[in-house]
């Protein structure tokens, strides 16, 4: 009972997650904050790609469907992706926020993340070829 009640809760929260990130503003929330984070660093700004939306939007359903609340493994894929989970359903600022956080464990100088921290995310938000 425990297990189908977890997985009850967290299947609601995914879809309630799916509608936050298909709301009209997420194509102008989700580069506007990450371009934000960028422009900390001198990089140039993101632009919003349906290509990637779309592809994004079916990792979310095949998430839904299929892994529940555990990330996929996009190892085979030829885009990297930016996951978050929370108790709740994040807007696309919170999400980014959420990446952007562990910039304060990341030394731009050294290139190097402090130990027993994780700026795996960040850095990607701010790869110059992200």
């Amino acid at each position: 009972m425990l297990v189908s009640s977890a997985f009850g809760s967290c299947h609601r929260l995914l879809q309630r997650a799916m509608v936050q990130f298909r709301r009209p503003n997420a194509t102008e929330e989700f580069p506007a904050v990450q371009n934000r984070a960028r422009a900390t660093v001198h990089l140039g700004p993101l632009k919003w790609s349906h290509k990637l939306a779309k592809e994004a939007s079916r990792l979310v359903t095949y998430q839904v469907d299929k892994k529940i609340c555990q990330f996929a493994n996009l190892s085979s894929s030829e885009y990297g992706a930016y996951q978050a989970r929370g108790s709740y359903p994040m807007s696309p600022r919170q999400a980014v926020d959420l990446w952007v956080s562990q910039m304060q464990f990341y030394n731009h100088t050294k290139n190097l993340c402090a130990p027993t921290h994780d700026c795996s995310v960040y850095t990607q938000v701010v790869w110059r070829r992200t």
